[in-house]
């Protein structure tokens, strides 16, 4: 079994910061319209080369505001108590999208 992996077969990989000072945890499950699915199947060999598709071109370290990442994803895992101060202190784990496909659920 080759585990978790992106849609051209790279390896899936999370970003994660532990806090020797907390036990709360901030873990965001990075999101995107850009999905494999239905009209949207012709567009997979595209999207499997962009970093919502692949890991090949992704840091080892999670760059601040950098694209892909969305501002607002940076601020709940950024390492700038100014821009975070909620969590800057908290373990930070941040997934990033890149298998092509959808999640979705409801609230019971």
């Amino acid at each position: 079994s080759r585990g978790a992996v992106c849609l051209d077969g790279s390896p899936a990989a999370y970003y994660m910061y532990r806090s020797s000072n907390s036990t709360r945890w901030v873990i965001h499950l990075q999101t995107t319209d850009a999905v494999c699915l239905g009209e949207g199947v012709s567009s997979c060999p595209l999207f499997a080369q962009s970093a919502f598709g692949s890991s090949r071109t992704w840091s080892c370290v999670l760059p601040e505001l950098a694209a892909p990442v969305a501002e607002d994803v940076s601020l709940l895992v950024s390492s700038d108590a100014r821009r975070n101060p909620e969590f800057v202190n908290d373990n930070r784990v941040f997934l990033r999208h890149c298998s092509g496909d959808l999640f979705t659920g409801q609230r019971r």
